[in-house]
């Protein structure tokens, strides 16, 4: 009786063992699935809890290079190394590493930009982090790929490793109001916009407001933002759209990474390019207090539909060429399909141009 006991008693404790197998492989077949992360940490403290392989990290980016190919290619543009200088003012240069990278405000730049300062060798620190944002951004240079000659500006999109971030454009964009129109050292930012923006629509507007500009609401924001599309005003860079910062249909990036997957997208570039034994991206200390994506919900409740549908057409370009969903809002049934508009779009006319040299030749 014993005997047979003690055998049930194994049995058990292996089917358990397997039991436990199972659920750990099935845990973490789902932790290596794309653009999967932990959540309720801040993303530039996020890495995978079973860090992933390069091999995981290398199909990730197939996927989303594959997302822009298509849309891009339902548009009728294809990458290209000639390319209209005025698309290249916002890729910086590393000659000493053959990088470029393609900086989008408001998705860890300046990080990016202090990793850059520290690679070429521009400041006697390995740690990014004792560079100031205002240095990083400002006092030491980077070559922009505008400031190159057409010929070697071909060598450097066709031979250079090419990384650019995104990050969901909503959120982006509350990050960028937040910064600019509500925190007391971004008065730069409220006198050349804040002023216009309160002045344009604002019924009843204060004299204080009107002179300092610093009190602008997000409502006012949206409508300042909708409008300057419509009017083709060009857009500051803190909320243009990405593809027209970073022009992936003809610039063909080698990493498309994500704010959402920070750390282990930009520990990946180290890694690729060989940077990892002296650079390492840099963490912050954890925030409190809501979300970006819960802050970013509430703010968009007081929004009309109308205003909703205007956001869309002006960002609905990025939400499909980076793989993202746009939010479901009350009052808003039905949006138009996203599309570049190719008649006015300089990343066309340059194909264009360069068709016709190659009939020439």
């Amino acid at each position: 009786m014993g005997k047979l006991r003690c055998c049930k008693m194994r049995v058990f404790a292996v089917v358990l063992g397997w039991m436990a197998l199972v659920v750990s492989v099935v845990l973490l077949v789902n932790l290596l699935s794309t653009d999967r992360v932990i959540y309720g940490m801040p993303p530039q403290h996020r890495r995978m809890v079973i860090s992933l392989s390069d091999e995981a990290l290398a199909k990730i980016q197939e996927e989303r290079q594959e997302t822009v190919r298509k849309f891009c290619k339902a548009n009728g543009i294809h990458p290209t190394s000639n390319v209209d200088p005025s698309l290249l003012d916002h890729l910086y240069v590393d000659d000493k590493h053959k990088l470029i990278y393609c900086k989008v405000p408001k998705v860890a730049s300046t990080n990016f930009k202090r990793i850059l300062v520290v690679a070429m060798g521009l400041v006697n620190t390995t740690d990014p982090m004792k560079i100031s944002g205002s240095d990083a951004h400002e006092k030491h240079f980077i070559p922009k790929l505008s400031s190159y000659s057409p010929e070697e500006v071909r060598y450097r999109l066709d031979t250079y490793f090419k990384f650019m971030f995104v990050r969901e454009p909503l959120e982006r964009l509350v990050s960028a109001y937040r910064n600019k129109f509500t925190l007391p050292y971004s008065q730069y930012f409220q006198k050349v916009f804040g002023r216009k923006i309160v002045y344009l629509y604002r019924k009843n507007a204060t004299k204080d407001s009107l002179k300092k500009g610093n009190d602008v609401t997000f409502e006012e924001f949206i409508r300042y933002l909708t409008d300057a599309k419509k009017s083709s005003e060009q857009l500051n860079e803190h909320w243009r759209p990405f593809y027209r910062l970073c022009h992936p249909c003809v610039i063909q990036y080698d990493i498309i990474g994500k704010y959402e997957t920070l750390a282990d997208d930009a520990d990946y570039i180290l890694r690729m390019v060989g940077l990892d034994d002296i650079l390492s991206f840099p963490t912050m200390p954890p925030r409190t207090g809501l979300s970006t994506k819960e802050r970013t919900l509430t703010m968009f409740q007081n929004l009309s539909p109308i205003d909703i549908h205007n956001l869309w057409e002006l960002f609905s370009v990025d939400f499909a060429l980076f793989g993202y969903e746009y939010p479901h809002f009350k009052g808003v049934k039905s949006l138009p399909t996203a599309k570049i508009n190719t008649s006015k779009n300089k990343m066309v006319k340059v194909q264009k141009l360069t068709a016709k040299e190659k009939i020439k030749g």
